[in-house]
């Protein structure tokens, strides 16, 4: 379902440099980093259309979409809730990781802040 104002980039990460990562030449991106970058424009998608359509970010919905981002942070060792919420203060307030979310859609980044600490207070305390 298409929706105004929500882009799903064909290449989210084009321009996101990381150390492990050189953003001009996907030939030297690590294996299976292609399908992370769709899953994650996927992700960042069903988000899109969660706040697009008002869902509120401590709505069962949204919290269950965020399942992932707590799974994927666990991996890292951002195991408490506080560690957990700051992820999602830097996800708004780093201007390249708020860049790459706010190009799907305008203030995904946020949106996204508030759904990862309202998850951390229902789940994860």
């Amino acid at each position: 379902m298409e929706l105004p104002g929500v882009d799903r980039p064909e290449y989210l990460l084009d321009g996101f440099a990381t150390p492990l990562v050189d953003a001009g030449d996907r030939g030297t991106w690590p294996e299976g980093l292609e399908a992370e970058e769709s899953d994650l424009a996927d992700r960042l998608v069903r988000m899109a259309r969660l706040k697009a359509a008002d869902t509120p970010a401590d709505d069962p919905a949204v919290l269950d979409e965020v399942d992932w981002y707590r799974d994927l942070a666990t991996r890292y060792g951002l195991t408490s809730a506080e560690l957990f919420t700051c992820l999602g203060q830097l996800i708004a307030e780093d201007e390249q990781v708020r860049r790459l979310f706010d190009r799907v859609t305008p203030g995904l980044a946020a949106y996204q802040r508030d759904a990862v600490a309202a998850y951390a207070r229902a789940r994860l305390t």
